[in-house]
Order: C-alpha cells, then structure tokens, then sequence
C-alpha cells in the first residue's frame, strides 16, 4: 500500500489477542488510502514467505504499469452506460468493477473454459451471495472478449473481462408505485454484489495482481426515478 509515497505492505499475526492499541493500529493500517492488506503468518518461517511473496507481487503490478485512479473510474463509467444500453425493459441496478493496475488476468484460453462459467453460475445460484435467481433460466457465453451469465433476457448479468473487470445487473422488485426503487432493496443488492465480486477476484486473481478497485453504479432508468424506503 502507499502511505505518502512509499510503497507499506501490512502483515498480522495469528491466533493473537491484540490489545486496544494494537487493535487500532490495525484498523488504521487498513483504512490507508490504496492500501493492500496481505494475509495472516504464523511464525517466521511463514512471514519470511509471505514478505517475499508480497514483494514479488508488487514488483510485477508495477512492471503491468502504474495504477492510474481515474483511468480505473471512466472505464468503470463506460462499462455501466455500454451495460445500461442493453434494454431489459424492467427497472434494474448496475455496478461496474475494474481493477487495477489495468492487466491481463485472464487469457483467452481461461475465459472461455465452461469450467470457469459453470463456477461463476454455481457461485451465483447457490454461494453466499445468490446473484441469480432459482426460478429462471441461465445461460452463459462469449461477448466480445468477456464472459456474460445472464438470465431472462438480461435481467440478471454478470460479465467478467480479461482484465478482471466485473458488470452486474439485477432487476430491482415492481412495486404499485410504478418506477420507484426501494432503498433496503438496494442496498441488498449492493452488499451482495460486493461480497461476490470479492469470491470472484480471489478465484481468478488469486495472488492479488489487482490491488486496487473502482466502483460506478446507476440505475438502467434514472427518469423520474423514485427511490424510498420500505
């Protein structure tokens, strides 16, 4: 992670009971602003791993190329307004994930495994985070150069990149009230989709080549769009 302009690579050990202070100096290594927090170790030998682990790491995000934020936030922006241009005809929540620094994390070869699409669809029916829904149908396939799942003619989508990026769309519930959206449905949604995406990247970037991560959203109507609590 960066704290000013050093790169600070954070690491905890286990199976300890730290004390208030260190609780806190914990968490405010976490909350640093870019920051990449590395997993546990147990003893030296297990430290010495991780370090050299982590530093091989960040040698090569940085060989890909240096992060650039706002590169990383108009690419999220386009992938939303290019998913909100596919009409579903019924009232839907988008969220566009890039990672970065911008790389290949997926060749060609990998994205178009059925085994990858039959995890990302299993994950999605039946994991933590139910993406999709039991009652409808699913299918899977190639746009481009992007692996789409999606269900009842794109009322619910997941589209993976080479790069690792992530688009979403879910069909928010009808309600009487006509073109409204409702708050704690949204925030279910986002929650999950969030938690999902986590599953995700651990799957296919698994030595965390990405270590940082923007985030747009938007609705697929945002014309007298209503949003309220239930």
């Amino acid at each position: 992670m960066l704290k000013g302009s050093r790169p600070i690579i954070a690491f905890v050990q286990k199976n300890i009971d730290a004390d208030d202070a260190q609780k806190k100096f914990i968490n405010e290594v976490q909350d640093w602003q870019g920051g990449l927090f590395r997993s546990a170790f147990d003893d030296a030998e297990s430290l010495k791993r991780e370090v050299t682990l982590a530093i091989h790491e960040w040698q090569l995000s940085n060989v890909k190329g240096p992060l650039d934020p706002n590169q990383l936030h108009q690419i999220a922006v386009e992938s939303l307004i290019q998913e909100r241009g596919q009409r579903s005809g019924k009232l839907s929540f988008l969220i566009s994930i890039v990672g970065g620094p911008l790389q290949q994390i997926l060749r060609p070869s990998e994205i178009e495994k059925e085994v990858l699409a039959e995890s990302l669809l299993k994950e999605a029916l039946f994991g933590d985070q139910k993406i999709f829904s039991h009652a409808a149908g699913s299918t899977w396939g190639l746009e481009e150069d992007s692996l789409t799942l999606q269900q009842d003619a794109r009322s619910r989508v997941i589209k993976l990149t080479p790069q690792g990026g992530v688009i979403f769309r879910v069909t928010l519930r009808e309600t009487r009230f006509g073109n409204v959206a409702i708050q704690e449905d949204v925030k279910e949604h986002f929650i999950g989709i969030i938690k999902y995406c986590s599953w995700l990247l651990d799957k296919i970037d698994p030595t965390q080549k990405l270590t940082h991560a923007a985030i747009a959203a938007s609705f697929s109507q945002s014309t007298s769009l209503v949003i309220r609590r239930r």
